[in-house]
């Protein structure tokens, strides 16, 4: 029986938060929120969108790798999330900042 090499392939989301772009911003919140069938989010940050961040996903930059990230219900807000909040987990894989760019890896963790 032929195997499938795909199978055990994990759904990565980057997260390119480089601008001051608007809706880069805002694509980044809902990929955070909303992963659907994402397993994990590359996300890069400079210290604008750095900045930006920690202001509205307050403990993602603090978090530590093996820790849990949860999104607060003041990032639904900011996306003018009209859906009850559902609360996001994410596993920080590794978190790190160098000439001002920082680059977080993230493992969703789905309810049971």
């Amino acid at each position: 029986m032929a195997s499938n090499p795909g199978a055990n392939a994990q759904s990565l989301g980057v997260a390119a938060s480089l601008s001051e772009n608007e809706e880069d911003w805002l694509s980044l919140l809902r990929l955070l929120i909303a992963p659907q069938s994402l397993d994990g989010v590359i996300v890069f940050l400079n210290p604008v969108a750095a900045a930006r961040t920690n202001s509205h996903l307050t403990g993602l930059l603090q978090t530590q790798t093996g820790q849990t990230f949860v999104v607060s219900a003041s990032a639904h807000e900011h996306l003018r999330n009209s859906h009850e909040f559902n609360e996001t987990r994410w596993k920080m894989l590794a978190i790190e900042t160098s000439e001002g760019l920082t680059v977080a890896i993230l493992s969703s963790k789905r309810s049971a």
